[in-house]
């Protein structure tokens, strides 16, 4: 079962998609094994797709061939459809050298469109008949991310998420899903000044998850994220 990691941090320019990229690579590395990677690009401005894929390669996946991309899991999600995980993943993607790629690393590229979703997210209302059924309707929102990402868990050993400059709804998807997070930084004042306030957000996320699973009936399973 795969270990689930988010890169987060509420400002961009820090890291967080070149980390994420080496993490996934370097992991890959570290390991006699080569324990297998998932790459999953939650940013709109899809700087990880990027980095993995090169600009031409991208555009021609996404724009051209128009191939599945994360923004299709919320996509199906509003329209109740079931979202197919795999069918959006990229194997092997990333070139090590002319002619060699990084075997072991997968990605499943984001979408510039997927900027709408935050948005998109937080107007979606469900009818309910209960507090309680409201509160399962929530959960299912919060665990968009989580169920896509259960139908492959068991195909890696890590999969990480780069995640927006924000702490938005796509973002607490991430957190919802994630086992660890990591908050990229860079040694200056405007890098750092919002650490421990993440920290303090993040916790009240790990609070109030916990809350809503224990007062639904959902059979979401959910543990704190640290």
């Amino acid at each position: 079962m795969a270990k689930v990691i988010s890169m987060i941090n509420w400002k961009g320019g820090v890291g967080k998609s070149t980390l994420s990229l080496h993490l996934g690579v370097g992991l890959m590395l570290g390991s006699d094994e080569h324990p297998k990677v998932l790459l999953i690009d939650l940013d709109p401005q899809s700087n990880l797709s990027y980095l993995a894929l090169g600009v031409e390669k991208y555009v021609r996946h996404v724009y051209t061939k128009k191939k599945p991309t994360l923004k299709n899991i919320f996509d199906d999600y509003f329209d109740g459809k079931q979202f197919h995980t795999r069918d959006a993943i990229i194997k092997q993607p990333i070139t090590a050298s002319p002619g060699q790629v990084w075997i072991n690393v997968d990605l499943l590229p984001s979408h510039h469109e997927l900027v709408l979703v935050d948005m998109m997210l937080a107007r979606e209302k469900k009818s309910a008949s209960t507090h309680q059924k409201e509160t399962e309707l929530e959960l299912d929102k919060m665990a968009i991310i989580k169920k896509a990402i259960d139908q492959v868990a068991e195909d890696y050993d890590y999969i990480i998420l780069d995640c927006p400059p924000n702490i938005n709804l796509v973002t607490q998807n991430a957190f919802f899903a994630s086992e660890l997070y990591l908050i990229p930084a860079i040694p200056d004042f405007l890098s750092t000044v919002g650490i421990s306030l993440i920290k303090s957000e993040m916790d009240k996320l790990n609070k109030n998850f916990r809350g809503m699973i224990q007062y639904s009936n959902s059979s979401i399973e959910f543990n704190d994220t640290e």
